[in-house]
């Protein structure tokens, strides 16, 4: 099986070899430790988060520091995070010395990091800082038009220019439109930048926005679909692309925000979604690895309609979708693969039947992760139990039938809730983001959390397929 080379080329890699691990943003940090271990690596410290289970004891015997967080966004808090590595504070330095006193580990950083080295150790796992810019969100219809893949109509404007009205009024839909600021800061993800248009004081508070966080805007009409997203990998040569995967993306009428909330794979896509996906992913990575020499995995996201796909951006990193494509079968060994080919450069190959295989165990074996950020304060509880069945959703005793369950997990004035599920409550087929409107629309009769407005996009239209 493809897997067995893979295992056999991370070994190479990393058995005996001492890390240091620096997971900062990954979704799951638990199953880099598991999977390092697995390896052969020595585990000789951690650096981490205590956002999305960062925190989580399993079973480590190794040092850990965890880095304190005041209130910001994800994507500010993993700033945060990135800039502490780059120029560890007083109580880091003394952590990694404590931990390396020698300076032999190597730091095993996230593929979202572009940093060469921590406090005098190497890294490994990051990419090149040009990839980096391949992110930005103003590019997409550029990189589309020169690959001849059908996208969206949409212009980008700088933002001294977001007053004229003209642009935005020809590119509205009947909803609105969307608008997708720049990388000038940085990392941006998660739906920190962008808003949907749809009212006066919306426009008005896009365009303050905007003016204090970018240099350039894309406006693209509304369109209503379901988020989705390809994913692949290169590697000597070689491109391959996986199956389709839903991402579930919560959108506000109202305050116009989106929140990223997690990704599936139970979604099965009509054929010709299926096939425009697959086709895109294929040409994009082609021209990542052609025109920017990139290597390891990357994703492509955009909205699915009833018979089409438009992307919307490009990511050049180990993305949650692929955390979550790598759950199947067990543990499909991706994540530390993708680390040993940004290590090795072009001189490690691909397995011919990786793609092949990957997609047989995706289908058979579907996988979800739903991670739900709340104010720390209107948390009433640190563990929360539901009830799904045919009437919605309910929150029930911890002593009663129950087939879902939220973990909370407080840090810098923010809850951060993974949401599991029982075994048999998801089927192939089901769409997700229907499941987390149904919790969160509970949550809020709950709890009063202010979601008024909320919406998962493109629930109906695929739901009658």
């Amino acid at each position: 099986m493809s897997y067995d080379a893979l295992r056999a080329a991370i070994r190479e890699e990393l058995e005996g070899r001492d890390l240091l691990l620096a997971p900062g943003p990954a979704s799951e940090p638990h199953r880099w430790r598991e999977e390092t271990k697995n390896a052969g690596a020595v585990i000789r410290g951690e650096f981490i988060l205590p956002t999305k289970g960062g925190s989580r004891d399993s079973g480590t015997t190794w040092p850990r520091l965890v880095l304190p967080v005041s209130q910001g966004s994800l994507v500010d808090v993993v700033k945060k995070y990135e800039e502490e590595l780059c120029d560890p504070s007083s109580q880091a330095c003394a952590f990694f010395r404590s931990c390396d006193p020698l300076r032999r580990a190597r730091v095993l950083v996230s593929s979202a990091m572009t940093l060469d080295s921590v406090d005098g150790r190497r890294c490994i796992g990051q990419r090149e800082l040009s990839w980096a810019g391949l992110e930005d969100k103003t590019i997409i219809e550029s990189v589309c038009e020169g690959l001849e893949i059908p996208h969206l109509l949409a212009r980008v404007v700088d933002v001294a220019d977001l007053d004229g009205a003209e642009i935005e009024a020809s590119l509205r839909s009947e909803r609105g439109t969307v608008w997708s600021g720049d990388s000038s800061e940085g990392l941006n993800g998660g739906g920190s930048h962008v808003r949907w248009v749809s009212t006066e004081l919306q426009r008005a508070e896009a365009r303050e926005f905007f003016r204090l966080h970018c240099k350039r805007v894309r406006i693209a009409p509304f369109v209503e679909g379901l988020s989705v997203s390809i994913h692949g990998i290169i590697a000597g040569g070689a491109v391959a692309v996986f199956r389709p995967v839903e991402q579930i993306v919560a959108r506000n009428s109202i305050s116009g925000r989106f929140d990223y909330l997690g990704t599936s794979t139970f979604w099965i896509p009509p054929k010709r979604v299926y096939t425009s996906m697959r086709d895109a992913g294929r040409l994009i990575g082609t021209w990542l690895r052609d025109v920017w020499g990139v290597r390891g995995t990357f994703n492509v996201d955009g909205l699915a309609t009833k018979g089409s796909f438009w992307p919307t951006e490009v990511n050049v990193r180990y993305s949650d979708g692929m955390w979550t494509i790598a759950r199947s079968a067990g543990e499909i060994p991706l994540h530390l693969f993708d680390v040993v080919i940004r290590a090795r450069g072009c001189s490690t190959r691909l397995p011919e039947e990786l793609e092949r295989d990957v997609i047989r165990d995706v289908e058979r074996d579907p996988q979800v992760a739903v991670w739900i950020t709340i104010d720390h304060l209107k948390i009433q509880s640190p563990e929360v139990f539901l009830l799904l069945d045919d009437h919605g959703c309910h929150v029930v005793s911890a002593n009663g039938p129950c087939n879902a369950k939220i973990t909370f997990t407080a840090s810098g004035g923010l809850a951060y809730g993974e949401v599991t599920f029982a075994a048999g409550v998801l089927a192939s087929g089901d769409l997700v983001g229907d499941v987390v409107r149904s919790i969160l629309r509970t949550l809020d009769h709950e709890w009063h959390l202010g979601y008024e407005g909320l919406e998962v996009g493109g629930i109906e239209m695929f739901h009658m397929q």
